[in-house]
């Protein structure tokens, strides 16, 4: 007997459907509506009642509203309603991008006051933290995370182990590994688990998540906490150096992640952050990212609001 091959149902990406309040049209479309049809017929009252004007110049004056009414609650470009982007194209605006101004004799970190006279800045290069050296070098720095092969078999483990040696020798410059150790604060963390606590609206819930902050708290107190961060720095020098060493560590980045290990090439604050962690073991507990020097403070703005 022949059975049938089973085949492939389309399932729609978003599932999310509005409910329907009058007809085809959306709550949210039906008060865009009525809110554009008064401001019409107020409109339209005070040119034509109070002002005297003729029929003509009233419907050419309230067109652009009809227009604006219509647009804003029928078209959905891209799938998004118009008036959701015309709501995050106002607070992208009216929101300043410009945090903070730096002055000029700012005083530079601990650590980076003692990298100073090796590099002269942390650049961007397409999302990338470029250390520009002295002498037309750059540097960028891939953070990798260690794969355990323990539970590997020998096939297995020779396989990846091979396969990690072709990516490191297929450099075509200079490169380093190396292995940092930092303080871990867990203040953070327990932070979040006491917050979460007090909004969870199951006791059960609640309770495992205060027991979870006051484990972690009696961690921090128990002494010190520190973790091994494992980084590789490409290298280039000359002319173009800072594309070359970008372009290097993207490509290894993602050879490593083919190879199960996971590795990102680190951006200017999480570079300017490990320079400053490098520079002052001292510190309680490393930043994860800062501002470069000379750079301005900015914050990033959800553009979209999620409904």
């Amino acid at each position: 007997m022949k059975t049938a091959s089973p085949r492939p149902v389309p399932v729609p990406a978003n599932i999310e459907v509005e409910a329907r309040l009058a007809g085809p049209f959306t709550a949210r479309q039906c008060a865009i509506l009525a809110i554009s049809a008064a401001f019409v017929l107020a409109e339209g009252e005070v040119l034509h009642t109070i002002l005297g004007l003729s029929p003509v110049v009233v419907v050419g004056a309230v067109a652009p509203v009809v227009f604006a009414g219509c647009l804003l609650a029928l078209v959905r470009p891209g799938g998004v309603p118009a008036d959701r982007l015309l709501r995050g194209a106002i607070r992208y605006a009216r929101t300043g991008r410009r945090r903070a101004d730096v002055p000029e004799h700012l005083p530079l970190p601990a650590g980076i006051a003692r990298l100073a006279p090796l590099y002269r800045r942390i650049a961007e290069l397409d999302g990338t933290g470029v250390v520009e050296l002295d002498g037309l070098e750059a540097a960028v720095v891939i953070e990798a995370q260690p794969r355990c092969l323990q539970l590997a078999d020998a096939d297995e483990a020779r396989a990846a182990l091979a396969a990690i040696g072709t990516v490191l020798s297929a450099h075509s410059g200079p490169f380093s590994i190396s292995t940092l150790t930092e303080r871990v604060s867990l203040d953070e963390r327990a932070q979040v688990a006491a917050e979460v606590a007090e909004h969870l609206s199951t006791p059960q819930l609640a309770d495992l998540a205060r027991r979870q902050a006051t484990y972690l708290r009696g961690l921090a107190d128990g002494g010190d906490l520190w973790r091994r961060r494992h980084l590789i720095t490409v290298r280039e020098a000359g002319a173009g150096a800072a594309a070359r060493a970008a372009h290097r560590a993207r490509a290894a980045a993602q050879l490593f992640e083919a190879c199960g290990i996971k590795a990102h090439v680190l951006d200017p604050a999480e570079s300017t952050a490990l320079l400053t962690v490098a520079c002052a073991p001292e510190r309680s507990a490393g930043p994860r990212r800062l501002a470069p020097p000379g750079r301005p403070i900015t914050a990033g703005l959800e553009i979209l609001e999620q409904e």
